[in-house]
């Protein structure tokens, strides 16, 4: 039997002024299992309005008989689309009653769309973020044929005084970021990563997107660029993926082969 909501909880795509009680949902789980926050309210809203994105079936919340968020999820993917990445959330006051069953579920429906959009005969891989070592996610995602792919890590330093300036190192220079550096600092940043994320790399539009969202938010001096080269580097790969780096705290990242039968409550 398909996995159900409870009574009295129903499905919606997200509206504008859900963006603050999603964030803290979120970060009131990942304050009581790690002591930290792990989402901000950019990171949860942008990706609304991101090029590409349908806001009507990429995102999903949960809401209670008074209209509270009680969760949330997202599917996302890029082309070649043979991996789509989700992440979701369920309340604290909310948990052990079914609502994870049914989001991980109503997520790989709405993946499904990307699955056509892949090179015929390529494998897709369905990959799940959730908080590692919240045994509640984690063992609902083995149960449904996810296993562990990777943790990402949450670091900081504290510094008694400013650190002191290093030394010039040859043919390389570092200043702020200027307009006009988008495209190299692009390209940077795809090649870089390419090793880790493949060929799923966010658009270059939708990049930008991301980029001047956080340029109106933070101050100039806050956006920097680090050119390796007296230069742009061409050639880059253009594709991959993704959003879920130290930002977010530790996490998990699950996968599992997204041609599997939907997840069934247990």
């Amino acid at each position: 039997m398909a996995a159900q909501l409870p009574d009295g909880f129903a499905l919606r795509p997200p509206v504008d002024g859900n963006g603050e009680a999603i964030v803290e949902m979120m970060n009131e789980e990942s304050r009581a299992l790690r002591g930290t926050v792990t989402v901000s309210l950019d990171w949860v809203a942008n990706a609304w309005t991101a090029p590409g994105v349908d806001r009507e079936n990429d995102f999903v919340v949960v809401v209670d008989s008074d209209g509270a968020v009680a969760g949330y999820v997202f599917v996302e993917s890029h082309a070649p689309f043979t991996e789509v990445f989700s992440v979701g959330s369920v309340a604290l006051r909310h948990q052990g009653r079914g609502i994870g069953a049914a989001i991980l579920e109503e997520a790989h429906r709405r993946a499904a769309r990307f699955f056509p959009l892949a090179p015929p005969g390529e494998r897709i891989v369905m990959h799940a973020g959730a908080l590692a070592d919240e045994p509640r996610a984690a063992g609902l995602l083995t149960a449904h044929g996810f296993f562990e792919a990777r943790r990402y890590a949450r670091m900081a330093i504290e510094f008694a005084e400013p650190p002191a300036l290093s030394g010039p190192i040859p043919e390389i220079g570092i200043r702020p970021f200027q307009p006009g550096d988008e495209r190299a600092v692009y390209d940077c940043l795809s090649e870089a990563f390419a090793d880790h994320w493949g060929g799923n790399w966010p658009s270059e539009e939708s990049w930008r997107q991301r980029l001047h969202r956080r340029q109106q938010r933070l101050p100039a001096r806050a956006v920097a660029a680090r050119m390796a080269r007296r230069g742009p580097r061409r050639g880059a790969h253009r594709r991959g993926r993704r959003r879920r780096g130290p930002d977010h705290g530790p996490r998990l990242e699950h996968r599992r082969p997204a041609g599997l039968p939907a997840p069934r409550d247990r």
